[in-house]
């Protein structure tokens, strides 16, 4: 289970990182937009995938620390 989480927590970690890096790339359109892509049709689903790939990453990284809190404990001295 461990395993399954960490790879899924790296994967959805990418999408949210990548995906939020497009949403700033400047548009090429010769349009001044303040540096940001403007949501239209295709730009909203970019922006519910990074929503939805964000809600997953902090449920992601609740299990993750609930699955390795005696390691974590242990790392910073608080269990042996």
């Amino acid at each position: 289970m461990r395993g399954l989480v960490s790879i899924t927590l790296m994967a959805i970690f990418l999408v949210v990182a990548l995906s939020g890096i497009i949403m700033h790339i400047p548009a090429h359109d010769g349009q001044h937009n303040n540096g940001a892509l403007e949501y239209d049709t295709d730009n909203f689903v970019l922006k519910r995938l990074h929503e939805w790939a964000g809600y997953l990453l902090i449920i992601l990284g609740v299990v993750h620390l609930v699955l390795n809190r005696k390691p974590m404990l242990m790392h910073v001295g608080w269990k042996k």
